[in-house]
């Protein structure tokens, strides 16, 4: 008899030590993969299943670094019976550059999916990140993902599946120590047929901006390009108006022309 019930505590055993595993089960998994010197992980607290880490430490693409304080997430136990992770996650504002919440699903395939609903201030954002602007520009951007996905990690393409849209709010920028109002801008984001990030923005804004962007190469090694048209509306504040010249000539329609790769 006492045998039967050691056989049955063997696996409520097991069982205990997954669901009690603590969050700091993470951070040494993490330390033994190659991620380990991209992403590190510092003040781990909770669980596996119900976590947060006090800051979470990595690089962007490009090779500014980047810190978000405080990050907390939801693992669910019952998609990895399928070999799925699926988590939620959060970043609260704080004094995060970026903050929000989202959710992922991946395996050791590919990412599934990704939606996330994350903002942050454009100034503040760009000088921490360094980077390059004309002008010093503020405002808050918003960046809402309604689907990401990448089918397969071993390729190096930038996704499968992209459904988003980017918005500038508030936008003001400054010339000779006075700050404009430009007011709103939207953006949407897209994947190519080659599986290229497309970004496009409507001329339906106060300086009459329009643009076509791209960004390709891989993951690891990104390049892009833009193109775009500046055609001032009755909208269009003065000052910005008399700097355009400074871009080239207008064309036909009364549109300055701009583009770089990077």
């Amino acid at each position: 008899m006492r045998w039967t019930w050691l056989l049955w505590l063997i696996p409520v055993y097991l069982i205990a030590l997954v669901v009690l595993a603590p969050a700091r089960l993470i951070g040494w998994t993490l330390a033994q993969t190659p991620a380990a010197e991209q992403v590190s992980l510092h003040g781990l607290q909770g669980s596996l299943w119900s976590g947060s880490a006090a800051s979470v430490e990595t690089r962007l693409p490009t090779g500014a670094p980047i810190q978000l304080q405080q990050v907390s997430w939801q693992v669910s136990p019952w998609a990895l019976v399928t070999g799925t992770l699926a988590v939620d996650f959060n970043v609260p504002q704080l004094t995060n550059l970026v903050f929000g919440q989202g959710s992922l699903s991946a395996t050791s395939t590919g990412l599934q999916a990704f939606s996330a609903n994350l903002s942050g201030d454009i100034l503040r954002g760009a000088r921490a990140l360094n980077v390059p602007m004309l002008v010093p520009t503020d405002g808050r951007w918003n960046l809402s993902i309604q689907d990401y996905q990448i089918a397969d990690w071993q390729q190096p393409t930038w996704c499968s599946a992209l459904d988003a849209t980017i918005n500038g709010n508030a936008v003001q920028v400054q010339l000779e120590n006075r700050w404009l109002d430009l007011g709103d801008f939207a953006m949407q984001l897209q994947c190519t047929d080659a599986e290229a990030i497309a970004v496009t923005m409507p001329s339906s804004n106060r300086l009459g901006l329009s643009f076509e962007a791209l960004v390709e190469g891989s993951r690891q090694i990104p390049r892009g390009r833009i193109d775009g048209f500046f055609q001032p509306t009755i909208e269009t504040p003065a000052e910005i108006q008399e700097v355009l010249p400074f871009i080239g000539q207008p064309d036909a329609a009364g549109r300055y022309a701009f583009g770089f790769r990077f």
